[in-house]
């Protein structure tokens, strides 16, 4: 019966010398970071432990994004975002129409 090993025995190490792990291979919580940036470089982020959600993006946006934008053709009044599931929620399209911004 052929048993697949958990570990692998395979490494490295200068001969004569056993390989020893330096580092545990263990992974870490996963982190997420959503950041506002314009011209003027870096202007608010939010870290967070696990992922974002769609209540975790709006209060993102009503708290850190819509404080510091104005009405088209203002500065700071176009918002671009890429294409993952939570901008396509429902209440920040309604935020972003109803402050006047606009989204390319």
């Amino acid at each position: 019966m052929n048993v697949p090993l958990i570990a692998s025995m395979d490494g490295w190490s200068p001969k004569g010398l056993p390989a020893r792990v330096i580092s545990s291979a263990k992974r870490s919580k996963k982190w997420s970071i959503l950041p506002v940036y314009t011209y003027e470089g870096f202007v608010a982020w939010e870290i967070i432990h696990g992922s974002y959600n769609s209540q975790l993006f709006v209060n993102f946006l009503r708290h850190h994004v819509i404080p510091l934008t104005s009405p088209f053709p203002g500065p700071r009044s176009v918002l671009i975002m890429d294409n993952a599931r939570i901008h396509h929620h429902e209440v920040p399209l309604r935020l972003i129409f109803c402050l006047q911004l606009t989204v390319p």
